[in-house]
């Protein structure tokens, strides 16, 4: 697979720098075939870090991580009377699995593979192949029980060697949730070597301390400046063991009202707003309105093994759920801190905290309280040389959809929203904690998931296999754009033949993104049959006419089963037509753009996007802003309104791309001569044109505004 240019020279400056470059960036997969994504470290634990996905949501964000919800993610491992391979005697234990840089001296990563079902869609623009690096894998399984598998194996300086999988699926009543299926063994393995330390030792007292920790989510906290641990403003609750519900081990986080006296009076939710000073209504607030953390982000329990020889599930684990606060960047129990014993007795507290939202707080940025880890612990295990104990738990994600911020954010911003006899930010806050519902529905269906489905231990019944089957969704083609005076082509003809579901394949949809691949994505065309029998072959070429030159844009083609293949199972909305992912055969890295041949004359120019705003619906943090309606060679002067020159471009420019005849249009990167970023304002352009020889042609002028 092809690597970005940056990405390669942003190693080779690690590996100069630090010189072992597997301890400071690990070797790493990632998920991104459904709406929540998230990243797999081969040491285990999981910290924020470039390229890191920790449960995005909702995903389609490649490179700017603005939807991360989980900073960090740890195992401790807990044990009692043990005597390491030195033979150091330890009343208590605990070996430190993260998060964060804790246990860099506790874990040693062995491997890390990500497998497939279908093997990942090609898209090309113009010729040129779109990249992600972090949609590469290991190997293709057709025989997956989900879409996607990271398989990840790491020892322990407690000499426990972990093997975990991570499933997800790309259905979409079920791509909410990741499972994380833990196969936890007594190797006495504590290095990279196949030879044990310490062969046949006996662990006893063991405890199992799984950590979380929450922000949801990051574009959010850093629009309200509660981005650092000190400020965030975010509460958590435990939720487990109801009578009646299934649902166990169950921490989850959500946005809170930051108290801080330069946020808006409430900021639940952190609606975006460009001014923290200013009523949200002000014509000088240019905030949209958009909800920006909406998300209620978990993770909970769904089996721990009763013991290392009764493999059966044991409801009465977890043993322990309880929150420590960040504190000072960083946790305030460590074995550097506070020493081993008061680590191991909290894992074997056998206490229940409800979370920090029940505690009689105000503020959640309170110190006590603020930016919490979440942990659940399971046992006592004892566990003899060989003994194994698997533990399985889920991370989730849900909430109001983008849609649905964007339209109540801005119903809210201009005081016209109302929702269950509620106003104003009443009905805001009763909207956002609608996100509740929508997790525990989301954790459900992760529960019943494993249960008819993933519990896989090789050795597939029936009725799993026929359940999988008929859940798995057809593939996303490979295709091809290409741009054209007045439309854009898309392609997939090449690829149409490799349908996956012929029985129940129904047709193709076509989605669109203007401006942004961040932006949301819209139904453009569907080609149906009548029926999955019927043998009518659907178009597989499509051209959009429907575009504007010089805005860029972004496709997606799916495929779409008629329902049946669910319809007589025990699934979630049986019958529920089955689409295919639109996350991985997107191209943004490579825009989409009508070209128009550069005019004779300057009687047409104008600037897209105008107003050019950050966080704009259709443009969605765009970097730049297009002149259309040019001459063959053209220089454009940039004025502020004071008459001060801050840039010269000269058109065509051949670092825009290779033309048959030059384009009409030329691109700016809203940088200055001295290459500074320009700020929010009016400004104004004088434009002067020439023919192919250099003649001059003629002058216009005009303005456009920049919003930040």
């Amino acid at each position: 697979m092809k690597t970005q240019l940056k990405s390669i020279l942003m190693y080779l400056a690690i590996i100069l720098l630090f010189g072992n470059i597997q301890s400071i960036y690990p070797d790493v997969r990632h998920h991104e075939i459904g709406k929540l994504w998230d990243s797999m470290e081969e040491r285990g634990f999981y910290n924020y870090e470039i390229f890191y996905h920790g449960l995005t949501w909702p995903g389609g964000d490649y490179r700017g991580f603005d939807n991360v919800c989980l900073l960090s993610r740890g195992l401790w491992i807990g044990v009692r009377n043990w005597t390491a391979h030195d033979g150091q005697a330890h009343n208590f234990y605990v070996s430190e699995g993260g998060p964060g840089p804790i246990g860099l001296q506790s874990t040693v990563g062995i491997s890390i593979k990500k497998y497939i079902r279908e093997s990942f869609p090609t898209v090309t623009v113009n010729g040129k192949e779109e990249d992600r690096l972090t949609d590469e894998y290991d190997r293709r399984n057709s025989s997956l029980p989900c879409d996607e598998m990271v398989e990840t194996v790491w020892n322990t300086d407690v000499g426990i060697t972990v093997n975990r999988r991570s499933y997800v699926f790309s259905h979409q009543e079920f791509d909410d949730f990741i499972i994380l299926e833990y196969l936890l063994i007594n190797t006495g393995n504590i290095d990279r070597t196949d030879t044990p330390e310490m062969p046949g030792q006996v662990l006893e007292d063991m405890y199992f301390g799984f950590i979380h920790h929450f922000r949801p989510c990051r574009k959010g906290s850093q629009n309200a400046n509660t981005n650092n641990d000190r400020d965030a403003d975010d509460w958590i609750h435990y939720y487990g063991n109801e009578t009646g519900d299934t649902l166990r081990g169950l921490w989850y986080c959500y946005d809170g009202d930051s108290k801080d006296p330069n946020s808006l009076e409430d900021d639940t939710g952190d609606p975006h707003t460009t001014n923290t000073n200013l009523p949200k209504n002000d014509p000088n607030n240019h905030g949209t309105g958009e909800f920006l953390s909406p998300q209620f982000a978990g993770f909970g329990v769904i089996h721990a093994d009763v013991s290392a020889r009764d493999h059966s599930d044991d409801p009465n684990q977890p043993a322990s759920a309880f929150f420590q606060p960040h504190n000072q960047k960083d946790l305030p129990m460590t074995r550097e801190t506070t020493g081993m014993q008061p680590m191991y007795e909290a894992l074997a507290t056998g206490t229940f905290q409800q979370g920090t939202d029940v505690l009689g707080f105000a503020d959640a940025s309170t110190p006590e309280i603020a930016s919490p880890y979440c942990f659940i612990s399971f046992g006592p295990y004892q566990m003899n040389y060989g003994d194994s104990v698997r533990i399985v738990i889920y991370g989730a994600v849900n909430g109001l959809s983008r849609r649905k911020c964007i339209e109540y954010g801005h119903a809210w911003k201009v005081d016209s929203l109302e929702f269950d006899g509620l106003a104003g930010d009443a009905a805001k806050n009763a909207l956002i904690a609608t996100g509740k519902d929508s997790l525990f529905a989301t954790a459900k269906r992760a529960e019943w998931l494993w249960d008819k489905v993933t519990g896989w231990d090789g050795n597939w019944d029936s009725e799993k296999k026929a359940i999988a089957k008929s859940i798995l969704p057809p593939f996303s083609p490979s295709y091809s754009i290409f741009t054209n005076p007045g439309n854009i082509e898309i392609d997939w003809t090449k690829s149409a033949g490799k349908i996956t579901r012929k029985s129940d394949f129904l047709g193709w949809r076509l989605y669109r993104a203007e401006g942004s691949h961040r932006n949301l994505y819209e139904l453009l065309t569907e080609f149906r049959k009548p029926d999955a029998a019927d043998t009518t072959t659907l178009p597989e070429i499509y051209q959009d006419s429907s575009v504007v030159t010089g805005r860029y844009y972004y496709y997606a083609v799916t495929s779409f089963t008629d329902g049946s293949s669910t319809t007589g199972f025990d699934v979630p909305r049986s019958g529920l037509p089955i689409e295919s992912s639109s996350y991985i055969n997107r191209n943004w890295v490579y825009p989409a753009y009508s070209i128009a041949a550069a005019k004779t004359q300057l009687n047409q120019v104008y600037v897209v996007p105008n107003p050019y705003h950050l966080y704009g619906y259709h443009w969605d943090n765009a970097t730049e802003i297009r002149f259309v309606g040019l001459t063959e060679k053209a220089t454009i002067r940039i004025f502020t309104l004071s008459g001060d020159l801050i840039r010269v471009l000269e058109h065509p420019d051949p670092r825009q791309g290779e033309f048959k005849s030059p384009p009409d249009f030329i691109t700016w990167n809203l940088r200055t001569n001295d290459n500074r970023v320009v700020t929010s304002g009016t400004y104004c352009y004088h434009i002067q044109g020439f023919d192919q020889n250099g003649n001059a042609i003629g002058t216009t002028n005009g303005m456009f505004v920049v919003i930040r």
